[in-house]
């Protein structure tokens, strides 16, 4: 194989930095240490970024050169992070696309609108649920909340664990019956009712 340092991509990404806050970038560079992605705004050099291509790799690393719609991501160097890094730059130089993956963490679309979310302290808000995991869901409000706050959408109880450009990130804690979900149906046939 032949040595690269760095290949031009237009890979549709996701970025969530620091754990909280989610964008949406392109990845237009890759090099088997790092990405750089535009289209995005990272506040400061070292702040902690997880990439996700449209095609469902995952890569963690640390923003390195910060400019004002564009960021370089050092990736932690593993090796397995290198091997994926490399996959992705190969299928790049044959002219083959990332496969995509909707689903890339079987995340299902939906778009219900008027669904009460309730808060801690029993007020409840019209919300919109945007996606539903197994994990998590994804919603839609005009109330602002804070990371660690605990609601209830539907029957699904669940915690805020990051704050997106169009709404918030929750993690299912549980349902009404007190137990985990067990399925992606069960999580959203409670999250809409």
């Amino acid at each position: 194989m032949e040595p690269f340092k760095s290949v031009r991509t237009d890979v549709p990404a996701t970025l969530l930095m620091r754990g909280e806050e989610e964008t949406a970038g392109r990845v237009v560079r890759m090099a088997p240490t790092g990405l750089l992605v535009e289209g995005v705004r990272v506040a400061a050099e070292r702040t902690p970024v997880v990439i996700y291509l449209q095609s469902g790799e995952r890569f963690e690393g640390t923003a390195k050169q910060v400019g004002r719609e564009t960021v370089s991501v050092a990736v932690k160097p593993t090796a397995t992070r290198r091997v994926k890094l490399a996959e992705c730059m190969l299928r790049q130089m044959d002219g083959s696309p990332l496969p995509t993956r909707v689903d890339r963490a079987l995340r299902y679309r939906v778009d219900a609108s008027q669904v009460a979310c309730v808060l801690d302290d029993g007020t409840e808000v019209p919300c919109r649920v945007m996606d539903v995991s197994l994990t998590g869901l994804g919603i839609a409000m005009d109330h602002v909340l804070t990371l660690g706050d605990r609601v209830r959408v539907g029957k699904v109880h669940a915690q805020v664990i990051r704050q997106t450009d169009l709404g918030y990130g929750l993690q299912v804690i549980a349902d009404d019956t007190g137990t985990a979900a067990q399925s992606d149906d069960q999580v959203i046939q409670n999250a809409l009712t």
